[in-house]
C-alpha cells in the first residue's frame, strides 16, 4: 500500500534534490527516508530517482509519478480542509422548519447573519403544520424548528429568538376606529377573523388563552380559507383580525392596526428555536452558538 507520507517524501526529495535535506525537513533520519523511497520504488517496480554523489534527480518515470503524487496530495489536503470546515460548521447542510406566526423580521435577520458567516453551508427552510414539522424534527429530517411555542419531545432543547408585537386590525369607521389601543376584553362580543393553517392556529390559540374567561363564549373566532391580506380586507364594523407587526405594511384604509395590551404589557408572540440535543450536525451547533452570542450581547 502506498502511504500518503511516502508521497510527501518523494515530493520533498524531488524539490530539495537530496535525501538528506528532505529528511531534515521532516525531522527524521536520512536513512529512514531513503529506505521508504526505495521500498516504494520496489513496490512500483520502477526507479523514481537517479542517485549520485551530487544528490538525486528524477528519472523520466519519476517525473510522471511526481505529477500524480502532487495531484493526490493536493486532493487529500482539500478533503482535509473540507472536513475541518464541516467540523467547524462552515460547510454542510442545515434544514430548518418554520410554522405559524413566527416573527419574520427577527428570524430573517438571524438567518441572513448566519448565511453571511457560513457561506458554504446550504441553508434550507420549509413551512408546514406544527405537527408535521415536529415529526420532522423528531425523525431527524429537520435540524431545527422555529415556532411560537416550545416543541414537546424527548431530548429537545429550545431558546427564545424574538418576541414580536401582536396587533388587532379594526375598521377605522367602526366602534374601535377612534381608539389608540385595545385590551383583550375590548374584543369580547366581536367576530375575530383569522387565516387558516398554522398561522391562524397560532393566533387563535393566543386569543383563546388571552380573552377573559367570563364572556369569552360570546366572541366568535372564525378561520377563513384566505390569505392574511384577504382576511384584512374582510374587516368591517366590529369585526377584527390579529396580525404581527411584520404585517403592518398590509394595512390600508379604512383599516387600522391597534396594539393590544394585557396584564404584562403589550401582547406578543414569541419565536422559539427548538432542536434535538442528539443532533450532531456541526452547522446546527454553529447556529445555536450564534443565537447564544446574540442573546448575550
Amino acid at each position: 500500500m502506498i502511504e500518503l507520507r511516502h508521497l510527501h517524501y518523494v515530493i520533498a526529495t524531488a524539490e530539495l534534490g537530496s535525501f538528506n535535506r528532505a529528511a531534515a525537513s521532516f525531522n527524521i533520519k536520512q536513512s529512514t527516508l531513503s529506505e521508504r523511497v526505495r521500498d516504494l520504488e520496489i513496490r512500483l517496480g520502477i526507479s523514481l530517482f537517479e542517485r549520485s554523489s551530487r544528490g538525486v534527480s528524477l528519472t523520466r518515470a519519476g517525473r510522471t509519478f511526481l505529477s500524480g503524487a502532487r495531484r493526490v496530495v493536493a486532493e487529500v489536503e482539500a478533503m482535509r480542509r473540507h472536513a475541518a470546515a464541516f467540523r467547524a460548521g462552515k460547510l454542510g447542510l442545515l434544514m430548518i422548519g418554520m410554522a405559524g406566526a413566527v416573527s419574520r423580521p427577527e428570524v430573517d435577520e438571524l438567518l441572513v447573519a448566519f448565511t453571511r458567516a457560513h457561506k458554504d453551508v446550504s441553508l434550507e427552510t420549509c413551512r408546514g403544520s406544527h405537527a408535521g414539522l415536529s415529526d420532522g424534527l423528531g425523525s431527524g429530517k429537520l435540524d431545527a424548528l422555529i415556532t411560537t411555542h416550545d416543541v414537546v419531545g424527548r431530548n429537545l432543547e429550545s431558546t427564545l429568538l424574538a418576541s414580536g408585537r401582536l396587533l388587532a386590525v379594526v375598521d377605522a369607521n367602526g366602534p374601535f376606529g377612534m381608539r389608540e389601543h385595545l385590551s383583550w376584553s375590548d374584543l369580547l362580543d366581536s367576530d375575530i377573523l383569522l387565516p387558516a393553517g398554522a398561522r391562524g392556529e397560532d393566533l387563535k390559540n393566543k386569543a383563546l388563552r388571552s380573552l377573559p374567561r367570563s364572556g369569552a363564549s360570546s366572541t366568535r373566532i372564525m378561520e377563513q380559507g384566505l390569505s392574511p391580506t384577504a382576511v384584512i380586507r374582510l374587516i368591517e364594523g366590529d369585526a377584527a383580525t390579529l396580525i404581527t407587526e411584520a404585517d403592518l405594511p398590509l394595512i390600508t384604509p379604512p383599516r387600522r392596526a391597534l396594539p393590544i395590551y394585557e396584564q404584562t404589557g403589550l401582547a406578543r408572540l414569541p419565536s422559539i428555536l427548538s432542536w434535538s440535543r442528539a443532533n450532531r450536525n456541526p452547522a446546527l451547533a454553529a447556529l445555536t452558538s450564534m443565537v447564544t452570542a446574540r442573546q448575550i450581547r
